[in-house]
């Protein structure tokens, strides 16, 4: 057991080397819930990762669970020597406007001639979407953090829970907002994560367009 943690953990270190990803750039692909520090530990081959990390670490970076472990038990004492396991194509999803992602839907395909297609980090349904991060009110110093520039991967049929990051709109307005939605009691808010900016409460008249199930940035 202690020989596969060891080996697991050194695949996973190489397979995020050759992706040219920090540990934090994993960190924020998977909004947070893998967090660096304790990840770090993983590869170095001194802990078994958690089984929901595994999923979530699969899902940004395009490895089924199951290939992921049969590759790490099949492991040389050479790490290089390895021969490369299953890599689902990555999907591709539309770049879409602040404006056209308050509208959008799967029955208004993307035309892959009119719109720029970005490869999504993690598998998606046809309805998803992608947005390019404006300005700094979701840049945090601690936790997740979504810079200016960074590329959000959007659901927009996924249901939204307490501490969700969403896409909003409120009715009559062109564009919409990114911020994590907090859910108190019967209210609801949308914060950003930038503490200079303040939370608003929302009410009905507020549409959740979409859930941003991974961030990244392009090189």
């Amino acid at each position: 057991m202690e020989e596969l943690q060891k080996q697991l953990g050194a695949l996973l270190l190489q397979i995020r080397k050759e992706r040219g990803w920090t540990l934090l750039d994993l960190s924020d692909a998977t909004l947070g819930r893998i967090n660096a520090g304790n990840w770090s530990v993983v590869e170095r081959g001194q802990r078994t990762p958690n089984i929901w990390h595994l999923i979530s670490w699969c899902e940004v970076m395009g490895f089924q669970l199951g290939d992921l472990l049969e590759r790490a038990r099949n492991q040389d004492a050479d790490i290089k020597q390895t021969i490369p396991g299953k890599i689902l194509e990555p999907q591709r999803v539309p770049l879409l406007s602040w404006v056209q992602a308050g509208c959008w839907s799967e029955s208004i395909p993307a035309d892959p001639a009119s719109a720029k297609m970005i490869p999504a980090p993690i598998r998606t349904t046809k309805s998803a979407f992608a947005l390019e991060v404006r300005g700094d009110s979701m840049t945090a110093m601690v936790g997740p953090s979504f810079p200016d520039g960074y590329l959000l991967i959007v659901e927009p049929k996924r249901q939204a829970d307490h501490k969700s990051f969403v896409i909003a709109r409120e009715n009559g307005s062109d564009n919409c907002t990114f911020k994590q939605l907090i859910i108190d009691g019967n209210k609801k808010y949308l914060k950003p994560l930038n503490t200079q900016y303040s939370a608003f409460e929302i009410n009905e008249s507020t549409e959740i367009c979409g859930i941003v199930v991974a961030a990244f940035k392009e090189f």
